[in-house]
């Protein structure tokens, strides 16, 4: 009986320190990056990481072995220091998450066991893997096609934009320049980011389904984005006394996140129906 209740004791203050850890990064994310889309997939990133836990939840006891609870302890330690030093941008906020996951694995299993909780290592490397996409993915072409497209959607609208390469402008003045996070990188990165969440916490059994998913997902973060692109130089064209404040809630307010959001629930409708659908086939 006492051993039992070392061990809840043991896995309960494992599970503080997840949390604080956690909550750490995200609050000095917030605090220093202004980044409201990644910051979105931090909080995607730690809470799948979560999930995937929970499937080893009744086996989740502390049993390291000496080395590892050194090495994870000494890592954890050093990532709370470092984190805590940081105030402005940082890259080692976007590393943290797989460190953090590792040195939690640590005080958990010992190293060559940490295969034990490879989704949510696997999950963690997404913010990583978008500080390298931001740096080697080419922005100029994306953006002069987000700038057709959604001067496109407003023809259609009735309106009458002219583009200019990434500058869409309007007859009766006022004008919106797609570029940087305006291309819709962050919202089509982070729709493959959630198939890839999916597929890893929730697994399809078809390829052909697999395959879908990931072909799907950055569709419909780009025309999630083309809308919102369209729904700007709206605004534009339209004016009123409400112009700036209705532009900038769009365009870097809260306003950017719900077509993060509305990107994310169509993804998740959409693999919901063939997790129903792979159910309805199993005998």
């Amino acid at each position: 009986m006492n051993d039992l209740l070392h061990r809840c004791r043991l896995r309960h203050l494992w599970l503080l320190l997840a949390l604080a850890v956690a909550s750490q990064h995200l609050v000095v994310f917030h605090r220093t990056q202004n980044l409201p889309a990644v910051l979105m997939l931090a909080l995607l990133v730690w809470g799948a990481a979560w999930i995937c836990l929970e499937d080893h939840w009744d086996g989740l006891e502390p049993s390291p072995s000496g080395p590892s609870l050194l090495l994870g302890g000494l890592l954890l330690a050093w990532i709370l220091w470092r984190t805590a030093l940081v105030a402005s941008y940082d890259s080692l906020l976007y590393i943290t998450p797989p460190l953090a996951m590792v040195g939690l694995a640590l005080l958990l299993r010992p190293l060559g066991r940490l295969g034990q909780f490879r989704e949510s290592l696997i999950i963690s490397l997404l913010m990583p893997v978008w500080l390298l996409v931001v740096k080697l993915f080419p922005e100029q072409p994306l953006s002069l096609f987000t700038a057709r497209a959604s001067a496109l959607l407003l023809q259609l609208l009735g309106l009458a934009p002219q583009v200019n390469g990434r500058l869409i402008s309007f007859a009766g003045g006022g004008a919106v320049r797609v570029e940087g996070v305006c291309n819709g990188l962050e919202v089509i990165y982070q729709a493959m980011a959630v198939a890839v969440i999916f597929l890893i916490c929730f697994p399809l059994s078809r390829a052909r389904d697999r395959v879908a998913v990931l072909l799907i997902a950055p569709l419909v973060g780009a025309v999630s984005n083309l809308f919102r692109i369209a729904l700007l130089g709206l605004i534009v064209a339209i004016g009123g006394s409400l112009k700036e404040s209705s532009f900038e809630f769009w365009h870097k307010g809260s306003g950017s996140l719900i077509f993060s959001g509305l990107s994310v629930l169509a993804i998740g409708l959409i693999y919901s129906r063939l997790v129903n659908r792979q159910l309805q086939a199993s005998p």
